[in-house]
């Protein structure tokens, strides 16, 4: 089991690739401590072609930390976010998953 922790730094608001979610079974929480910015995230399969995200169909991310499974079968694929603050600015995340 690997336990991966840390903060993620967004620049603005265009669509940054953050995190490399691994295949197969997960769990990833996220939550917003910085009060300079409002993040807002969707999840993509590559880490060069961004997906459709704005502060409409993105996921705000809150100070509650948001949390959600992977299962065994599903594929991985790449968060990206994009953030309402001047400058750059993190979230953190924590990621446990079965890889060594």
């Amino acid at each position: 089991m690997t336990l991966v922790m840390g903060q993620w730094p967004v620049t603005g608001t265009a669509a940054t690739a953050t995190i490399n979610i691994p295949p197969g079974v997960y769990n990833i929480t996220l939550y917003n401590v910085n009060t300079a910015a409002t993040f807002y995230l969707g999840i993509g399969t590559s880490p060069t072609v961004a997906p459709n995200l704005n502060t409409v169909n993105g996921l705000q991310l809150h100070t509650i930390p948001t949390s959600w499974n992977g299962y065994q079968g599903e594929s991985g694929g790449y968060l990206w976010a994009i953030s309402t603050g001047a400058g750059t600015v993190a979230f953190n995340y924590i990621l446990s998953t079965q890889q060594r």
